[in-house]
């Protein structure tokens, strides 16, 4: 047999020995894939109390309004509160954005006691 041929078999052997394994490859992640798809669920298909079950939920900039009170960045996410802070004074804005501050701070720690 010429040296050529030799290579060229074992070479054409090679090769559908590789798409063999190649299509085993394939259907072995589709079948996962499958599998994972009966257990997924869309976002758009899960209530807003299963999505807060799942994991956090992002803030971003534009969903609240921060002050800044002394040292302290003091974020309201309710529009109405916000503009209702805003026309106040700045003393009184602190004072009471302070004392909110300190009741939830006092509440958290009834809690944990």
């Amino acid at each position: 047999m010429n040296t050529s041929s030799f290579k060229d078999i074992i070479r054409l052997q090679f090769n559908s020995l590789m798409m063999i394994v190649i299509k085993g490859r394939v259907n072995y992640h589709k079948k996962q894939i499958m599998k994972l798809s009966k257990k997924e669920v869309l976002f758009c298909e899960m209530s807003e109390t299963e999505q807060l079950e799942q994991g956090t939920v992002d803030t971003y900039t534009y969903d609240y309004v921060s002050f800044q009170v002394f040292h302290f960045t003091i974020c309201v996410f309710d529009e109405k509160l916000a503009t209702a802070l805003n026309m106040l004074l700045k003393k009184q804005r602190d004072l009471i954005l302070l004392w909110c501050g300190i009741k939830k701070v006092d509440n958290l720690f009834s809690r944990i006691s």
